[in-house]
């Protein structure tokens, strides 16, 4: 299949893209747990869960590549959970010490296996949700290369029946299940474009997407109005690429950095918003900024840690 500019350009820019995406959450959090507002901008921060839809689409988008190049079920699963699995652990440790170290006690929760199924259920829940999602990428992989429109509608019905079956339900401890049916769509939207990567082309439609998404953010019930973001994903995805082609290389650059260290960059934000470590952040730039520089040194620190981690287990396993 020819690859056609929109195509080209993500490529180009995935990783400047994922950083961008990454900084919007920050921002989001910074409402969500701050109560920060940002005058005009407001709205544009209080949609920031969009940053991870981004994630959800460009994920979907590679593994489909990566799937088709694997050389086996067990050697595509095992580069996914070596990329998460261990920094989740390593990073969930150090949290926990020092949450003892500043609370007292707790060190024997690392040992209880429902400790950890509830950091990854509640609070990382896009751990948990991403890892679910890669698990269950074989069957999307065949369900696109045999109809894109039956897999849209599969993925369409497994999230609103499923955000339709927690509201009958009414339980509030499967109520965080909201967040894992919403990103189904655009996760399975992701691979449709990577497998007819004609659709960047379709720029009416996407363009008629993005102005859909407006009311029904607006008016929709907010486990609904997750669902919809991703009409909004779609249009950035295609269009972001096309304005960094523009922006001068030091803030790609920048942005990378980001994108290369965005999953410990999430992971160490959350944990510190979490616990109010933060909470001195407000809407001024040099309060931010700063604050940004040294998540962005520190995440990279830890990317390079869990590296050496990672490699280190490799190596074992070679020797046995």
């Amino acid at each position: 299949m020819a690859q056609n500019k929109p195509y080209e350009l993500i490529t180009k820019y995935r990783m400047a893209i994922f950083g961008f995406a990454q900084l919007w959450i920050f921002f989001r959090h910074t409402f969500y747990f701050n109560d920060y507002h940002y005058g005009i901008f407001d709205g544009l921060i209080q949609i920031g869960d969009c940053g991870v839809d981004i994630f959800m689409f460009l994920s979907g988008f590679g593994l489909f590549f990566s799937y088709q190049k694997s050389q086996g079920l067990f050697a595509f699963y095992k580069k996914r959970v070596l990329r998460i699995v261990p920094t989740f652990i390593f990073l969930i440790i150090i949290f926990r010490i020092i949450y003892a170290l500043t609370h007292g006690g707790g060190y024997l929760s690392l040992l209880n296996p429902l400790w950890w199924a509830n950091m990854v259920y509640n609070k990382y829940w896009f751990i948990g949700a991403i890892l679910l999602l890669y698990f269950s990428y074989p069957i999307i992989f065949k369900l696109v290369k045999h109809n894109i429109y039956l897999s849209l509608i599969v993925a369409l019905f497994i999230a609103f029946g499923g955000l339709f079956l927690l509201r009958l339900v009414n339980i509030e401890r499967l109520n965080q299940l909201a967040l894992y049916f919403a990103r189904v769509p655009i996760f399975v939207t992701g691979a449709i474009f990577a497998y007819y990567q004609d659709l960047f082309n379709k720029k009416k439609i996407i363009i008629l997407s993005f102005i859909l998404s407006i009311p029904l953010i607006m008016f929709l019930p907010k486990d609904f109005q997750r669902v919809s973001y991703g009409l909004v994903t779609i249009g950035i995805i295609t269009y972001l690429p096309i304005f960094l082609n523009i922006l001068p290389q030091y803030i790609i650059r920048y942005l990378n950095v980001v994108g290369l260290s965005s999953l410990e960059f999430y992971l160490i934000h959350i944990f510190l918003f979490s616990y109010g470590m933060l909470s001195y952040i407000d809407r001024y730039i040099p309060y931010w900024a700063c604050t940004i520089l040294v998540l962005i040194f520190i995440s990279i620190l830890s990317f390079c840690a869990n590296k050496m981690i990672t490699q280190l287990i490799q190596l074992i396993n070679v020797k046995k």
